[in-house]
């Protein structure tokens, strides 16, 4: 094999990424599941509940929050007319 030639995964490496990748798209919804039959709550929902609880005084901008759930601005203000 060249130097720039790509090195492929052997068929125990590709069986351990076919797990894996299969594990990272059904984790979220597995998750997602449990906390709406848990709490009620989205996982969106759950991170912004989350990052207020570890802000001080539980408040934080919207813009600051945005980022901090990973959601637009949009998404937010729905979420936070929801959650009050």
């Amino acid at each position: 094999m060249s130097k720039d030639e790509p090195r492929w995964l052997s068929a125990s490496e590709l069986d351990a990424w076919k797990a894996f990748s299969a594990m990272l798209i059904k984790l979220p919804a597995a998750l997602d599941a449990q906390l709406r039959s848990d709490a009620g709550l989205n996982q969106f929902e759950y991170l912004v509940l989350a990052a207020l609880s570890d802000a001080p005084e539980r408040t934080l901008r919207m813009s600051e929050l945005a980022v901090l759930a990973n959601g637009s601005l949009s998404r937010l203000s729905h979420v936070v007319k929801r959650l009050e």
